[in-house]
């Protein structure tokens, strides 16, 4: 199964909010930043932290992608939602 396929079989409730997306991006920029190699009294060769630098990149990369699957997948299931809200207003009348 495909990350497209995975995304459009999620329900309603599984789909990952905005703000956690950011933190994971925030949680891996701090990370990075806060890196430091044996010169500066740290724990990481330069090769290391450049190893994990790309590494945050991909995954990033792949964050963005599935991001965009999900909004893609929201846009088409809203005017389903709005047309089933609409319905089930006018039955309770």
């Amino acid at each position: 199964m495909n990350a497209h396929e995975n995304v459009g079989n999620m329900t309603d409730d599984s789909f990952i909010n905005m703000s956690l997306v950011k933190e994971v991006r925030d949680g891996s920029d701090c990370l990075i930043r806060n890196m430091r190699t044996f010169e500066k009294g740290g724990n990481f060769s330069t090769t290391e932290r450049d190893a994990y630098k790309l590494r945050v990149s991909k995954l990033d990369a792949k964050l963005s992608r599935f991001e965009t699957l999900q909004m893609a997948d929201a846009d088409k299931i809203l005017p389903e939602r709005i047309e089933k809200g609409r319905s089930s207003t006018f039955r309770r009348l």
